[in-house]
């Protein structure tokens, strides 16, 4: 598909991450190469972040993160020249 990347960076987050989650992560990385830095930032936010029961503070998921850092490196040199980092919202 030649505008796939326009396709992909048209996509709201949720959507994005929807889609991420259907393909599965580690299948993911054509998607997540194209993906603005803003929609990565809010997709980290929803993927990243979670209580284990409802009421409870949320925690960053170390080992997921690991996962979405293996993804980006295998998208390979043309992601990382085509982003910045793409921030959490806290790291603690």
């Amino acid at each position: 598909m030649p505008d796939l990347a326009a396709q992909i960076q048209s996509l709201a987050p949720p959507v994005l991450a929807r889609l991420i989650g259907e393909v599965g992560l580690e299948d993911a990385g054509e998607l997540v190469a194209f993906a603005t830095t803003e929609q990565l930032a809010r997709v980290f936010d929803e993927d990243l972040w979670a209580s284990a029961r409802p009421g409870e503070d949320e925690r960053f998921d170390a080992r997921r993160f690991v996962t979405w850092l293996e993804v980006m490196l295998e998208a390979g040199d043309a992601f990382g020249r085509r982003k910045s980092s793409p921030s959490c919202r806290r790291i603690s």
